[in-house]
Formats: structure tokens, C-alpha cells, sequence
């Protein structure tokens, strides 16, 4: 699934969890981290199109978590950078 930018399709997308994590999701009214990490992971959404949508909704969203999972990706990423500039020599 590729995020398209529309609202309605971050709903499908963050819905794509158990029940009982749903209510208590929309109880707390606090997008669980993991789920905005899943939406930026699969489909490119930026964390920050995830709060400006939970915000208009009156929810928050666990950055702290999101920044936590985001943390070992950055790493990868500047590993993967690393090794591509090694073997490409630098620009």
C-alpha cells in the first residue's frame, strides 16, 4: 500500500490493527507510535502529515515512540550511505 495523500486512506491504513488496540487507542484519543511508524515505514507518510491529521481529529500521536523504532532505520540508512560513497567515491 502507497500512501496517495488522502485522509481517508491514512484511516485504512492506521486501522490496520487488532480491536482491542483500537479501543484503546481512541479511548487514550493517542495515535500509539508504532502505527505513524508503520504509516512513514510502508508507505512514506511523514510523521508530521501523521499529527497535522490526528491533530485536526483532537488526538496526539506517541512521537517518542515513533523517533525510538525511527532510530535503527537513520542508522541503516547511514551505513547503507557509507558503503554506496565507498564504492562510488565521493561526489
Amino acid at each position: 500500500m502507497q500512501w496517495d495523500g488522502t485522509e481517508k486512506h491514512f484511516w485504512e491504513l492506521a486501522w490496520q490493527i487488532p480491536p482491542i488496540a483500537e479501543m484503546l487507542a481512541a479511548k487514550a484519543k493517542r495515535l500509539p507510535g508504532h502505527l505513524a511508524f508503520k504509516a512513514y515505514d510502508t508507505c512514506g507518510l511523514p510523521i508530521e502529515v501523521t499529527e497535522e491529521i490526528m491533530r485536526e481529529k483532537g488526538w496526539t500521536v506517541d512521537v517518542a515512540e515513533f523517533e525510538r523504532l525511527m532510530e535503527p532505520q537513520r542508522a541503516r540508512s547511514r551505513k547503507a550511505t557509507m558503503f554506496t560513497t565507498k564504492i562510488m567515491g565521493e561526489a
